[in-house]
């Protein structure tokens, strides 16, 4: 976990990366995440995406990220059989450990994809990022 900290502070203090920075999460199972690298959207590739801590996400979101998209095997599909069940049931608070509630729950997405699905999670992220635009320019109250 921090070695995971510290390449995110790396990668989210990186002034080369203009715009909103995106982090997405991905398994090495499924979709390549590398393939979908811009300067704002910044790949994550971890055994199995259910190995991941909610706090992380919590973290990247604190530490600047716009958002935070996770992916992994299609929905039932899980090389480690639960994985991405129990990835939705940690963000959605069904689980432990869970996502704490200060989330704002429009700063987190999931997409399941596997291999050769690499359109999915793409267009999740130009979808993500066109509601992260709309968040931040929704007037505080």
């Amino acid at each position: 976990v921090d070695s995971i900290r510290r390449w995110l502070d790396e990668v989210l203090a990186d002034e080369t990366r203009h715009g909103e920075k995106i982090i997405v999460i991905g398994c090495d199972h499924a979709v390549d995440v590398s393939t979908l690298a811009t300067p704002e959207v910044i790949p994550l590739s971890l055994i199995c995406t259910g190995m991941l801590p909610p706090a992380f996400v919590e973290y990247a979101i604190r530490r600047g990220a716009a958002g935070v998209l996770l992916t992994g095997c299609r929905s039932g599909g899980c090389a480690f059989r639960q994985g991405n069940q129990w990835t939705e049931d940690r963000i959605a608070g069904r689980r432990e450990p869970h996502l704490r509630s200060n989330v704002d729950p429009s700063r987190v997405n999931i997409v399941w994809a596997d291999r050769g699905d690499e359109a999915k999670p793409q267009t999740a992220i130009s979808q993500f990022k066109y509601s992260l635009s709309e968040v931040s320019h929704e007037p505080s109250h």
